[in-house]
């Protein structure tokens, strides 16, 4: 055959694969969703998610079980597929977010003003 026909061939084969390795990870993802739920209303009282102070206290022992919460779901949230769908933060708030403070005016200091910005941003990030 003719080298178009090879390469068309070959990426029939890796699209077919790429179809199967997608199936696979959604199964998977399915199976971590469903282990998920079920650890977290079966130790709706205390877990490594929640912590344990439910264990000991009397008042939560007896308190109706709820849904899980989206925030709860640190396992099934944390598949690749799962960071396609969720939204973007904007570009400067994952900085804030990891100084702890609000945005605010900050001054120009002298020379390049991206230098400036990484030492402030490092500064943050080593006070915490």
């Amino acid at each position: 055959g003719t080298m178009g026909e090879e390469k068309s061939e070959e990426l029939r084969a890796l699209l077919e694969w790429q179809k199967e390795v997608e199936q696979l990870v959604a199964n998977c993802d399915q199976l971590i969703y469903e282990k998920e739920t079920k650890y977290l209303e079966e130790t709706a009282n205390g877990n490594a998610v929640k912590g344990w102070e439910g264990y000991t206290d009397p008042k939560q022992q007896n308190a109706a079980k709820g849904p899980v919460r989206s925030e709860e779901r640190i396992f099934s949230a944390s598949s690749w597929k799962m960071f396609e769908k969720m939204p973007k933060p904007e570009p400067n708030a994952a900085a804030e977010k990891a100084s702890g403070s609000a945005p605010r005016a900050q001054k120009r200091e002298s020379g390049s003003s991206q230098g400036g910005r990484r030492k402030r941003r490092k500064k943050a990030f080593e006070e915490e």
